[in-house]
Parts: C-alpha cells; sequence; structure tokens
C-alpha cells in the first residue's frame, strides 16, 4: 500500500533500506511506479522522496489550480527567454496536477536527422519503437480509445487543411490525476513509500555507485536510507539541480561538464487572430470540465517543405476564438453544444510552439544553491514564423501585401512564452562526452544511478512532452525489473 509519511514527523535512528529510490513525485515517477507495479511479481520495496508537501487537491480526480502553483527554489532567468516560476510545483504529484494529459506524440519526422539545422541531435532509439512503445501506453490509460471515432476521417472531407506543404495535426487531450490513479490502485501497490517534506542533504559512494543517501527535514533531522538503484525524477529543474548540487562529492557526476547544457523549451503563445473564407475545424469537446477530453487541431510543415525552407519542426495551433469570448461554461446548453459538436469558426486564435534546437550555450548553472537559467531564443525563430504563416495565410487566399504587413506586425512584438515544457539538461546519447545518459536512462560513469523525464531529451521536437516522457517511464520501468 502508499505510505504517505511526513518526514518532519518522523522519528528513527536506524538506516532505511529500499530497492528503488525516487527523487521527486511528479508526473515521471507516478507513472513509472505503476508500470512498474505491472511487473513487480517480487514485491520490490519503492521509496519516493519529495521535497515539497502533501496538497488538499492530491486526491481529487480533477485539475489543481495553476495560481496555487508552488516553488520555493530561487531561480534566475539572464537569457531571452524567460522560464515562468507559475507552471512548476513542489509538492507530492509536482507539475502532474496541472498538465497530466496532453498526449501528443512525436512524429516520425522528430527522428530524422536534418542537415540543414545546426545542433540538431538524435534519439537514440527508433521511431518504430517509440510508435509501438506510445499505442501500448495510449491503451493502458484509456486515451483515445473511441474506436469508432477518427477525426482526421470525420473532418477530412471539409475542415481540414489540404496542403502538400501544411500537414494537419489532431492530437487527444484527456486530464489524468495521476496520483489519484495510483491512490485508486490503493490495495494492488505494494511496499511503497512517499516521503514528503524531505530534501536530500547528502550522497554516499562507494566506487562507482551511489552506496545511500541522507535526506534532512524542516527539523534538520537526518535520515539514511540504502538502496539498489536511484532514479532521479524530479523535472529538468530539479534533476540538474540535483546533480549539480553534489558534482564537488564526486567527479563521476559531470566529468565532462554536461550537466544543465542543452536546455530547451517550446518558445510560443498567441501569436494571431485572423478571419478566414474557409470554415476550419478548431477543436471538439467530449468531457464535463473545460479540458479534460478534447480533441486540438493545428498545422505543421511537411518534411519537405521544413527542408526546402530550412526551418524546424514547428506546431501552429488553432484555437477556437468563441470558446474563450463567448462561452459561458457554467451554460448547459453550450455545454451540450461543446459535448456533441465540433466547433468550426472563421475567426482564429493561432498558438505557436516553436521547436528549440539543443544548443550547448542554452544552459543552466547552479550558484550559491540557486539556479541560473541562460536560454535565448534560435536564430530560425523568426524565420519560422514568416515561412509558416505566410503559407497558412496563402492557403487561405490572403493577398501577399496583406500577408506581408502581417508578418512584419509579428517581428515587432515580443511575445515568446514560457509554454512549460522544460526539457534537456541532463540529456541522452551514445556519446559519453556529449551526454549524460545512455538510452536505458542509465548514467554514463555511475552504475547505479539513472535519470527520468524530459530533462534527458536530447532534442525538443513539436510536441507537448507529456507522452514521451511516459513513453520513457514505460521503458525504464521495463529495463529495470529485467
Amino acid at each position: 500500500m502508499i505510505n504517505l509519511i511526513n518526514s518532519n514527523n518522523f522519528n528513527s535512528e536506524k538506516t532505511l533500506e529500499t530497492d528503488i529510490l525516487l527523487i521527486g513525485s511528479g508526473i515521471n515517477c507516478l507513472s513509472f511506479i505503476e508500470f512498474f507495479n505491472t511487473l513487480n511479481k517480487d514485491n520490490k520495496r519503492i521509496t519516493v522522496i519529495e521535497k515539497g508537501e502533501v496538497k488538499k487537491d492530491l486526491f481529487k480526480n480533477e485539475r489543481a489550480d495553476l495560481n496555487n502553483s508552488n516553488y520555493s527554489d530561487n531561480f534566475q532567468n539572464d537569457g531571452v527567454f524567460e522560464f515562468n516560476k507559475k507552471g512548476m510545483n513542489q509538492s507530492v504529484s509536482g507539475n502532474s496536477s496541472f498538465w497530466g494529459g496532453r498526449f501528443t506524440r512525436l512524429d516520425k519526422e522528430d527522428f530524422l536527422k536534418r542537415e540543414w539545422l545546426d545542433n540538431d541531435k538524435e534519439w537514440p532509439f527508433t521511431y518504430e519503437e517509440y510508435d509501438e512503445t506510445i499505442n501500448e501506453i495510449y491503451k493502458f490509460y484509456n486515451v483515445d480509445n473511441n474506436k469508432n471515432f477518427d477525426p482526421y476521417h470525420y473532418f477530412s472531407k471539409k475542415y481540414l487543411i489540404k496542403s502538400n506543404n501544411l500537414e494537419n495535426k489532431i492530437f487527444f487531450i484527456k486530464f489524468i490525476n495521476f496520483y489519484h490513479r495510483l491512490n485508486q490502485k490503493i490495495n494492488l501497490i505494494k511496499n511503497l513509500d512517499i516521503f514528503f517534506n524531505a530534501e536530500v542533504e547528502n550522497l554516499n559512494f562507494n566506487n562507482q555507485s551511489i552506496d545511500s543517501i541522507s535526506i534532512t527535514n524542516k527539523n534538520f533531522k537526518i535520515i539514511n536510507i540504502k538502496f539498489q538503484k536511484i532514479i532521479l525524477s524530479a523535472g529538468v529543474l530539479g534533476n540538474i539541480k540535483n546533480l549539480l548540487k553534489f558534482k564537488n562529492i564526486s567527479n563521476l557526476i559531470d566529468s565532462k561538464n554536461i550537466v544543465g547544457k542543452y536546455i530547451m523549451n517550446h518558445p510560443g503563445g498567441k501569436i494571431l487572430e485572423f478571419e478566414n473564407n474557409k470554415k476550419v475545424f478548431s477543436s471538439m469537446y467530449f468531457g464535463s470540465n473545460f479540458l479534460s477530453s478534447s480533441y486540438r487541431y493545428g498545422i505543421k510543415g511537411s518534411f519537405n517543405f521544413q527542408k526546402k525552407n530550412q526551418i524546424t519542426n514547428s506546431l501552429l495551433l488553432f484555437q477556437p476564438y468563441h470558446l474563450l469570448n463567448k462561452y459561458k461554461f457554467s451554460d448547459i446548453y453550450n455545454w451540450t453544444k461543446r459535448k456533441f459538436t465540433a466547433n468550426f469558426d472563421k475567426r482564429i486564435i493561432l498558438n505557436l510552439y516553436l521547436e528549440m534546437l539543443p544548443d550547448i550555450n542554452n544552459k543552466i548553472d547552479l550558484i550559491d544553491n540557486n539556479l541560473k537559467i541562460n536560454v535565448n531564443i534560435d536564430k530560425y525563430a523568426y524565420h519560422n514564423i514568416e515561412v509558416l504563416i505566410a503559407e497558412l495565410l496563402n492557403y487561405f487566399c490572403y493577398e501577399e501585401k496583406k500577408i506581408k504587413q502581417i508578418v512584419e506586425n509579428i517581428y515587432f512584438k515580443n511575445f515568446f512564452e514560457d509554454s512549460y515544457h522544460y526539457m534537456g539538461g541532463t540529456i541522452m546519447g551514445d556519446d559519453k562526452k556529449k551526454s549524460v545518459v545512455n538510452k536505458d536512462l542509465k548514467h554514463h560513469e555511475i552504475d547505479n544511478l539513472y535519470i527520468l523525464g524530459a530533462s534527458v531529451f536530447p532534442k525538443s521536437g513539436h510536441a507537448n512532452p507529456v507522452a514521451t516522457q511516459l513513453f520513457l517511464s514505460y521503458r525504464l520501468a521495463k529495463h529495470i525489473y529485467k
């Protein structure tokens, strides 16, 4: 069963023992536990260390209020692109209580080497493995399980864009409270302890392995825990900070000075409102709560179009104008309308999600126990916007002069916002000199240390990172069990 333990009230002088220790209790940790539990025939003990506390909405199967986010660590933005604390949460379940459920999978193009781009990296596994595993994960979480409804087929006759240069992208959103799922299986899960209000104080090495850790609570009481394997699953900033914090203990942690490098995001935000002469599918809702279960629609450049124009694999998402401005969500009639119909509107809001390329100069340092973030927009950003917007508006029969005016106006707007899609910092790869972990997420130089989450992404792609994080959790659970 799940034992939630407040470390402030925990009294034991003995060294605790466990099989697998996870640092951080967000989506990466909770999904790993659930996947591993389906395999765990030997009843291995899992212990989780969480710096934050337990919030009252943890046990509700609903989305937490973003305004109640809590991130106590200090960080400083030194780059042009700024990270926003509002998207971060230190508590049991972490950011998953806000964001869990945007199941956007990577495309085959995300796995291809693109010679026309600087700094492009590759995933150390195949698209075929990724795609097959994502299909299994969709079944596991009961995502997009309406076999009788194919959104591409349903809308293809009238409402999807038909262009050789632009590809349609429809993805499914289903909010999942990952802790609530785990808590529902409380009688099926054995030997799981979650210590909250606990912070890692020290790593104790034994040759090329970490033998144990020391954690402390708000009363500065030290608790020692021995383990077989340790997994950092504290999110991008947490994973980086935990490694840099103890870098002076062992040169094995970061001998190649790669930790904290190649930080990525999906810069974007609302870019444009425009009127069009064609009806366009923008969303379809199937749930009772706003954003609880829906389809979303956007476009991106085809691979050949990206190559021809030397752009990245970025996404323009159609946001339904009237949903934001006219509907009152408490209105039963409008709820019913949303539930059973799609939104086709001639007034469209375009939201942008730019792929950010891995750049060693986009980095996070730890200075006086505070994170210093230096991330800048790459040279492809505005070129991506110019090419994609021009192609889209041309499809909607805008005059060339009007297109040029719209693009020029975009250039004068500093609209790049934090999408809360933090990636990189402990990237995976085969080259030990240029990466922190291998394809199985094991640290290149520490035998029993694994790193889990978006911090291992070698590239950002165009998609919300949740589905790929679940892919990595699923893959790591199988690897460690074997």
